[in-house]
């Protein structure tokens, strides 16, 4: 029974987590604590790792690196229970890696019924750390481990599968891996430099407390700088990942989690999803393949940049931002309005598409010119669609590049009374339409020398006009491709629909390249091509 209130007692005084402990942490009143120190060789090809099981595998690890002249030897001790085996310490490694273990304790018996063990098979280095598989009661236990691994100048592995362990990288820490796997649950990870190598996986649960109230951890999940070349995965449950960049130069990069928000800068060279619920997601999303944002229930915003194509879906929230594209964007939410700036991409070598060379590089010898890029480049073509969609709110888009040689199909929606707006630029040559319900008013705009000469039907609803409109004096209707003409009429004062085209597009095909709609229901609905 005193060892139970002296247990107890100990919890009380003990004000802070595992997880929240640093070299610097005193020991709190009531516990004991039991440090060792391991050293083991490694080389480039060495596999680290820290694998934790049972029910008070909890703590933290702290990854660094040890100046040149911290190499001595020293003595390796393996624990089993509580006692300690001497073994000395292997030299044909290309250096040692060392690590400070700190067990802290309020009950001798957990502790004796606990291990901590070394893996060293094949040049590799481990610390295994089992405990009791159940609780016992006001019993308490965590470890604190610090890795001081030798500035190699890469290492093959580096993996931490635990439970409640929180994982720091410091600043110093700059060796490359080329397989970095973390998991851990209920702790957050947060290296405080950049973490590079070929295959970033790294897994994060954040569970709720045996109350059921809240959150072990209030901390993100994940912060920091992840730099990959194959392939980066983040997947989290209940916990934020923020900061950035995360980055993969060859290969998809995905973030997954729930309840909590996504924020930061995401690049990569395939295909990019980001994906959470009831939290916002926000910040600069980069990919020269697609880009995939979901969520639910909370609004999306930033700069989307995908040169194949851009989706983002949510519900009962608002999205914003720039797009940028090279084939297809898809907005769609519920209930709150979308802003959308959308730029449309050239073709170009950038989206994976072959160059025909001119006779002076036939031969293999010689990269495509920049003149061989630009003409092949102005007489491809590229189908572009646009679907944008929500309801019971209002849109507004604006296009603020169209390319000649893109063919774009544009469809935006809303419903519920609320304004639907698009705006092309000057380039756009094509056809549109603007429709709603009777209630409601649809309307083109074309810049004031263009549609001066406009005339409006005052007859019955069921009657149509159509004008042919040019632009006046002083250029203002002429571009680099010559007058722009703008043909268009309007059936009853809920529909409008016509042609931009300029002077030299005589072929019905080139005057329907590209085609607008816009629909809104019991609101109005807009169309502008401006100057």
């Amino acid at each position: 029974m005193l060892g139970l209130i002296s247990r107890a007692t100990s919890n009380l005084k003990n004000p802070s987590s595992s997880t929240d402990w640093t070299p610097d942490t005193p020991l709190p009143a009531g516990f004991h604590s039991t440090k060792s120190t391991f050293h083991i060789p490694v080389s480039a090809f060495s596999k680290v790792s820290l694998t934790s099981d049972g029910h008070y595998s909890k703590g933290t690890v702290l990854f660094c690196v040890s100046s040149p002249g911290d190499q001595d030897e020293q003595e390796d001790t393996n624990w089993n229970g509580g006692a300690a085996v001497m073994m000395k310490e292997k030299q044909d490694g290309a250096g040692v890696c060392t690590i400070q273990v700190e067990a802290r304790y309020n009950s001798e018996s957990l502790w004796s019924d606990s291990q901590v063990t070394v893996s060293e098979e094949g040049g590799d280095c481990g610390i295994v750390l089992k405990t009791p598989s159940s609780s016992r009661l006001a019993a308490n236990l965590s470890f604190h481990l610090k890795f001081i691994l030798p500035p190699l100048p890469s290492l093959e592995s580096l993996s931490v599968a635990a439970t409640r362990f929180r994982i720091i990288f410091d600043t110093t820490f700059r060796i490359p891996f080329n397989v970095l796997a973390l998991r851990t649950s209920d702790a957050p990870i947060a290296p405080e430099g950049p973490l590079t190598a070929s295959r970033i996986t790294i897994v994060n649960e954040n569970r709720l407390d045996p109350t059921k109230t809240e959150l072990k951890n209030h901390e993100d999940s994940v912060s920091g700088t992840f730099l990959a070349t194959e392939s980066l995965t983040i997947s989290c449950a209940n916990g934020a990942v923020t900061g950035g960049p995360y980055a993969c130069s060859s290969g998809p990069l995905t973030v997954q989690t729930s309840n909590f928000p996504v924020n930061g800068t995401f690049t990569s060279a395939l295909p990019l999803k980001i994906a959470t619920s009831n939290a916002v997601i926000s910040g600069h999303f980069v990919s020269r393949d697609t880009v995939t944002i979901s969520t639910t229930y909370a609004r999306v915003e930033g700069i989307f940049e995908g040169q194949k194509g851009v989706e983002v879906t949510t519900s009962r929230a608002p999205i914003s931002g720039q797009f940028t594209l090279g084939r297809h964007l898809k907005l769609a939410t519920s209930s709150f309005r979308i802003d959308a700036k959308v730029r449309l991409l050239e073709p170009s070598l950038e989206l994976g598409e072959p160059i025909t060379p001119t006779p002076s590089v036939l031969d293999g010898t010689a990269p495509p010119t920049f003149e061989d890029v630009v003409r092949e480049s102005a007489k491809r073509e590229r189908d572009v669609s646009v679907d944008i969609e929500t309801t019971d709110a209002a849109v507004e888009v604006n296009y603020l590049t169209h390319p000649a040689n893109i063919k774009l199909s544009s469809k935006v929606r809303s419903s519920g009374g609320s304004k639907v707006s698009v705006t092309h630029p000057p380039d756009f040559e094509g056809t549109f339409s603007a429709t709603t319900t009777i209630t409601s008013t649809a309307h083109f705009d074309a810049p004031p020398d263009l549609s001066s000469s406009s005339s409006h039907s005052s007859e019955r609803e069921d009657r149509s006009d159509t004008s042919s409109l040019h632009g006046g004096g002083g250029g203002g209707g002429r571009g680099r491709r010559g007058r722009r003409i703008v043909d268009y009429s309007s059936k009853k004062r809920s529909e409008v629909s016509g042609t931009v085209y300029f002077e030299g597009s005589l072929r019905d095909e080139e005057r329907s390249r590209s085609r607008s709609e816009v629909v809104a229901v019991a609101g109005p609905a807009e169309i502008q091509v401006l100057e």
